[in-house]
């Protein structure tokens, strides 16, 4: 094969072509998708001029309506508007949106009393100016005399508005808050003006609805305000869309930004055709220059095969000439190796011999005759075999043999020898020539190092793997019933740590030989490990119950205690596994569940015996489905928070929200908190649950607190496990989301108290960093003054049980010693699970500070609580 950089010499004409042409496809491509783009944008920008247009023209036309009924009444001689009401008739019909004619007299302190008893004469019995008007020569102060038709719409008859005197514009356009109407107010220098009352969104539906509006929406703002989208039902997210065509137009005072929508134009389909074109012309061009290199290289390769031919002609000549003298050296050689062979063959170490196919000793080495081989075995070597032995040894021919023999020489000794050969089959004759070696040392050797793989060096028991491959065999070949045992010393440590390793092993051993000596004839036993024992016991060979076999365990390892005073801590856990062979089970699985089980006798006390039964295996199951659930990718997204609010208790207002995390999975359904956080924290993943828990509850509470007048706090309750993890730390120190002041953190008191020493640096970080810190839970751990005053605290929670229990006299003083504990402190008292009103009035008069529970509001989802914000704002401001 000829270098690649050769193979591009070669093909450098017709690469530079391809090339080109890729370039040139590419350019024309470009250009044409270039030229198609510019063609619809000039549509676009047509059709948004049509809009534009249209606005203007109707705009102009407001305009002519204001002044032409402005000049009628200016000219009238008093404030009636009365004589317009024909033109104003004939021109509000004609209108395709709603609309209404407002009349407005300018107020000087001159004209006040007139005003007045006009507006009474009209109906408006208690009248008056408001003494808070102020006359300026900067502002004209205009009051509402009427408007027609009559309308509903929120601001009343006899209302004032200000106009600026140094505006330019001739119309003003006032917004009525909280509405969609809009009021074009004609700005002159007469004491009397006019304006023009319409819906803006339905100004702007007659606008665009006049149009072709198949497939095109537009929507319009007024700096950063959005005031009308077509899409009103906002299906198609023209808000978070990249418009087609923009343009500012001049509206009354005011300008409008209008930007053009087309849904059914699908971006950048231009390029897109043009690249497919393109493509497909550089793959044509491509399969033409493979074409030409094709028919290149098959010239190449027949001029190459001649040549290889040609050569191979004159090498067979040559090595024919060469054969013939390498036959007369392999004859010399051969005569030579036949000597060799018998030289090698009386002088080897090992036992060779050549039988025929029976069996028969035709030739034998004085290696073969020093091995004292019984006469027979001497004459025969099927004498060494048994008759399975015999029978493979003798239907081996043409093939290789070899097998291990227990063969006792003529002293009595046994000894291993090994038998190794082949078959040589000629056409006279069938031959074995073989081999007899001593390997007794190695056998030997192999089965000490097997016991020794297989047993405790220490209490010569079983091993846990040699121990479950005979459950494994035992279990898929015999039938009956089986008890799998697992045995863990309690306390072994405190033998080990008190009294030394030594004793600790005495310990183990004595432990060891009690076992041995009482159930291994029921069975086999082994260490696992540690202070940990396993027996395997069958059913058959009890001749009590199961449960008469476990209390003899038990009071045999009580009678070990007696041994030595270092024994005396000394009792057993065991967990019981009954299994009905045959079984198909992994003796792992099999001896987990028995550890489970165990474990279970260690919750119930230790010094018992427990049973698997289902519930511990749906227990098993429902936690290895939830550490398969935590170890995807995409756990974290099923994590959500709901928020309960907390209120004041003296006010009833709204003070912010306590974040509480819940998870649901579509296979597992809810899980509950106290599972999910125990797992995660074994399978040390607290620090990035924590970290996403945190941020959600910051973005939270930074959008209920968009009006600056709210000042809602949340609460997230964090880990002693996460405020050791540099990424929460790192994440609360650089976090701009919310201010740190509102996203506070509670930690429990027994989980505080218990890493005091370590955990008081860190809470003093966290609280210079300008967070506030609250004992959650408090009075369910174990607190002392001297330590609540070293930490850093702004407040602390009372626990639930406390508050359901304040009904008795008992349980209101312990309330009333936390409170008093809390002032003494200066902390901030909330009282958690407040679900009646008798639990509210007695935590008023222990003047607690904060409340929350099932009285106030269940936990919200995030869009209810938002909810709740905005109506508790507008309750606090009405």
């Amino acid at each position: 094969m000829k270098p690649d950089f050769l193979l591009i010499n070669k093909y450098k004409p017709y690469l530079l072509i391809f090339v080109i042409y890729v370039i040139a496809c590419i350019a024309l491509a470009y250009w044409f998708a270039s030229q198609l783009q510019q063609k619809q944008s000039e549509q676009w920008q047509f059709q948004l001029s049509s809009f534009s247009k249209a606005i203007v023209s109707k705009s102009d036309y407001v305009e002519n309506l204001i002044s032409g009924i402005a000049s009628l009444y200016s000219a009238s001689s008093n404030a009636s508007k009365e004589h317009v009401k024909p033109l104003i008739d004939d021109q509000i019909n004609g209108l395709a949106f709603d609309s209404s004619i407002e009349f407005y007299y300018r107020l000087t302190p001159s004209n006040v009393e007139f005003v007045e008893d006009y507006m009474q004469q009209v109906g408006a019995f208690d009248f008056t100016i408001s003494d808070s008007i102020s006359f300026s020569n900067q502002y004209e102060n205009y009051v509402l005399l009427a408007n027609y038709p009559e309308s509903d719409f929120g601001h009343l008859v006899g209302s004032t508005i200000s106009i600026n005197n140094d505006s330019a514009n001739a119309f003003i356009v006032k917004e009525w808050p909280n509405s969609e109407f809009w009021s074009v107010i004609l700005n002159t220098a007469d004491v009397k003006t006019v304006s023009l009352r319409f819906n803006i969104k339905s100004f702007f539906d007659y606008i665009h609805a006049s149009g072709d509006t198949q497939n095109q929406h537009i929507t319009i703002s007024v700096g950063n305000q959005a005031i009308y989208n077509s899409d009103w039902q906002n299906s198609l997210g023209l808000s978070f869309a990249e418009p087609l065509a923009q343009q500012r137009i001049p509206f009354f005072d005011k300008t409008l930004d209008i930007a053009y929508f087309n849904p059914s134009y699908v971006r950048h389909s231009h390029y897109l055709i043009s690249a497919g074109l393109c493509t497909l012309a550089i793959l044509f061009g491509f399969a033409l220059f493979m074409y030409l290199v094709t028919i290149r290289n098959q010239y190449a390769h027949i001029n190459r095969l001649v040549r290889i031919k040609t050569y191979s002609l004159k090498k067979t000549q040559q090595n024919l000439a060469a054969t013939s003298q390498l036959k007369v050296k392999a004859l010399e050689q051969q005569l030579e190796t036949k000597k060799k062979y018998k030289t090698l063959f009386v002088n080897c170490s090992e036992g060779l011999f050549c039988c025929n196919d029976k069996g028969d000793i035709l030739e034998k080495n004085p290696a073969f005759i020093d091995l004292l081989l019984p006469d027979d075995a001497n004459n025969n070597i099927c004498g060494l075999m048994s008759e399975k032995q015999q029978g493979l040894f003798l239907a081996c021919q043409n093939n290789e043999f070899s097998n291990e023999l227990f063969v006792q020489n003529k002293l009595g000794n046994t000894y291993c020898l090994l038998l190794k050969g082949h078959w040589i089959k000629d056409a006279e004759r069938t031959l074995f020539e073989g081999r007899l070696l001593d390997i007794t040392a190695t056998k030997q050797h192999e089965e000490k190092l097997r016991y020794q793989a297989e047993h405790d060096a220490l209490t010569d028991l079983l091993k846990r793997q040699a121990f479950l491959d005979g459950v494994g065999n035992e279990l898929t070949s015999h039938q009956g019933c089986y008890h799998l045992l697992y045995v863990d010393l309690d306390r072994f440590k405190l033998v080990n740590d008190g009294y030394g390793h030594k004793v600790g092993d005495a310990l183990l051993k004595a432990f060891a030989r009690l076992l041995q000596s009482e159930f291994s004839s029921y069975g086999e036993v082994a260490r696992l490990g540690g202070d940990e024992f396993a027996l395997f016991i069958a059913q058959k060979r009890l001749t009590v119950s199961i449960e008469n076999m476990l209390e003899r365990l038990t009071y045999a390892i009580h009678q070990l205690r007696k041994q030595r005073t270092a024994y005396q801590c000394i009792t057993a856990s065991i967990g019981v596994r009954t299994i009905a062979a045959p079984c198909e089970l992994c003796p792992e699985q099999l001896l987990h569940e028995a550890d489970l089980a165990m474990y279970r006798a260690k919750q119930m006390g230790r010094d018992q015996y427990s049973f698997y039964n289902d519930e511990l295996a749906i227990a098993n199951r429902r936690k290895r489905e939830i550490e398969t659930f935590c170890s995807s990718d995409s756990y974290l997204s099923a994590i959500r928070l709901v928020y309960q609010p907390i209120y004041c208790l003296m006010s009833n207002r709204l003070l912010g929200f306590e974040a509480l995390l819940r998870v649901h999975d579509d296979k597992l359904g809810t899980i509950s908190p106290l599972e999910f956080v125990s797992i995660i924290e074994d399978m040390a993943k607290i620090s990035d649950v924590g970290l996403h828990v945190a941020k959600l509850a910051a973005h939270f509470c930074a959008s209920v607190n968009l009006d600056t007048s709210n000042q809602l706090f949340v609460n997230v309750n964090v880990s002693p496990k996460q405020l050791k993890n540099n990424e929460l730390l790192n994440w609360l120190e650089s976090q701009n989301v919310v201010s740190r002041s509102l996203l506070q953190l509670e930690i429990t008191e027994s989980a505080m108290m218990e890493n005091q020493a370590d955990i008081i640096p860190i809470l003093e970080c966290i609280s210079d960093a300008g967070y506030h810190l609250l004992i959650d839970d408090f009075g369910t751990g174990y607190s002392s003054l001297a330590r609540l005053k070293a930490l850093p605290l702004n407040g602390l929670k009372i626990d639930r049980s406390f508050v359901n229990d304040l009904s008795s006299e008992a349980g209101l003083q312990i309330v009333k010693a936390i409170c008093a504990i809390a002032k003494a402190l200066n902390l901030t008292i909330v009282a958690e699970g407040v679900e009646n009103i008798t639990q509210q009035s007695t935590l008023i008069d222990l003047h607690v500070d904060k409340v929350q529970g099932y009285l106030f509001s269940k936990p919200l989802e995030c869009k209810d609580a938002t909810e709740l914000v905005n109506t508790q704002q507008y309750r606090q401001i009405a």
